[in-house]
């Protein structure tokens, strides 16, 4: 569930799906705010039997017709916190995941913190490891080490034509510049696109992260993250065999090359994505 600011505002993955498909965003989006309406509007002799027969005809035209997919990837998260006794959390997000700066909650921890930020500035240290996409799709690891008050990961491409199964990351990176007025701070934005995905905090200090713009789904005192694409359960329960009875195979033999590797959500519809 998503945080709305008002009752028309559309979620990344209507706004896709609106993008990829003329039917959905004249039938579905420019209506989304009236359908919950008039499935809960009380039946009365006048009206009920056309409200029931908009909604029936909108969900059998769709049901009957709608048959080319869009595929969402599902991304998996595993999160390290600053406790080490804690175990880490596994969890999945669809739309985003977005980590902020997190407050020190003792006075000894803010006050020392007030102290090194204002000599390295606003935010926190943090190491950055990550496969970028190339247009070749070969792998290319780099590592970055900055500072930084906070990054945002987009899984729903801004445009149709970009990958779905891309991550677009943003990261707000703090530049410090020395001159004869003293010492600087500003901050840049530092974007790239990755499918997997590193984060650590060298200095164990803590920052929180959310998912799905849901609040319900955010998690303080966190160090660590890393992030990749979810798995579909029957190949990693296929690879799991295979390795049983070959341990040194590190390429998919067998089955495991004819499973599908990503686990996906579909969304039907009328014009569907090629991907």
């Amino acid at each position: 569930m998503e945080d709305h600011t008002g009752p028309e505002e559309l979620c990344e993955v209507a706004g896709y799906l609106s993008r990829a498909d003329p039917w959905y965003e004249s039938n579905i989006n420019t209506l989304c705010h009236m359908i919950p309406k008039l499935a809960t509007m009380p039946s009365s002799p006048s009206r009920a039997l056309v409200t029931d027969l908009f909604l029936t005809d909108v969900i059998a035209y769709y049901t009957r017709m709608g048959t080319q997919p869009v595929c969402f990837q599902v991304h998996s998260v595993k999160i390290l916190f600053q406790d080490p006794a804690q175990d880490p959390a596994e969890d999945v997000f669809l739309t985003e995941l977005l980590t902020q700066v997190q407050d020190s909650p003792s006075h000894r921890e803010l006050s020392t913190t007030k102290k090194k930020s204002s000599l390295d500035g606003p935010g926190i240290d943090l190491t950055v490891t990550y496969r970028k996409v190339v247009l070749s799709d070969r792998q290319k690891e780099l590592a970055l080490a900055l500072r930084s008050t906070g990054l945002l990961m987009k899984a729903i491409p801004a445009e149709e034509a970009e990958d779905l199964g891309c991550l677009s990351v943003t990261i707000t990176e703090i530049i410090r510049t020395n001159n004869l007025a003293g010492r600087s701070f500003s901050a840049v934005a530092n974007r790239f696109k990755t499918r997997n995905i590193k984060i650590r905090s060298p200095d164990q200090r803590p920052f929180t992260v959310r998912l799905d713009k849901d609040s319900r789904r955010t998690y303080r005192d966190v160090i660590g993250l890393e992030v990749s694409p979810c798995l579909e359960p029957s190949y990693c329960l296929q690879k799991t065999r295979t390795m049983k009875f070959s341990p040194h195979e590190t390429e998919d033999v067998g089955l495991v090359k004819y499973l599908p590797k990503s686990l996906l959500l579909p969304i039907n519809t009328f014009a569907g994505v090629m991907q």
